[in-house]
């Protein structure tokens, strides 16, 4: 019988390695991993409450905020008289406008207040607004 009560201590032991060997897997993977999982690869469209939309890819999430980079917005110019033969009912000419362009220069980087955002919603590839970035950003390479 000794050799009983030598096995059964072996195999709790292996069960304590194994326990503790998965517990600092997890710990690594919260800790290191789980933080770049939250970065978005599609562009999102961010809703402000105060009436403000920005296209963008969230670069990370908290509780407090939202990091968004690669950022756009649209800039809408209407006429103030509007040219000979045209209509007043005619739409406004929208464009798509790349953060950091502005005359007071900022990265391409914002960080958003959480309070400040009603929703967000994952754009398509194929959507309008995903095809105006991907062809600024050819426009802009075939530039450089």
């Amino acid at each position: 019988m000794p050799g009983h009560k030598k096995g059964w201590k072996f195999y709790l032991s292996l069960l304590v390695l194994i326990i503790v060997v998965l517990a600092i897997l997890f710990g690594a993977y919260t800790w290191f991993l789980k933080p770049r999982l939250n970065v978005q690869t599609n562009y999102q469209a961010v809703f402000l409450s105060n009436g403000q939309v920005y296209f963008a890819k969230i670069a990370n999430k908290t509780s407090d905020s939202l990091v968004l980079t690669d950022v756009y917005y649209l800039r809408v110019q209407k006429a103030i008289q509007p040219a000979e033969g045209t209509t007043p009912e005619q739409q406004p000419a929208i464009s798509l406008i790349k953060l950091g362009n502005e005359l007071h220069g900022p990265t391409d980087e914002m960080v958003i207040n959480r309070t400040q955002v009603l929703f967000t919603e994952t754009l398509k590839g194929d959507s309008k607004v995903v095809e105006a970035i991907n062809k600024e950003k050819e426009s802009g390479a075939q530039a450089k």
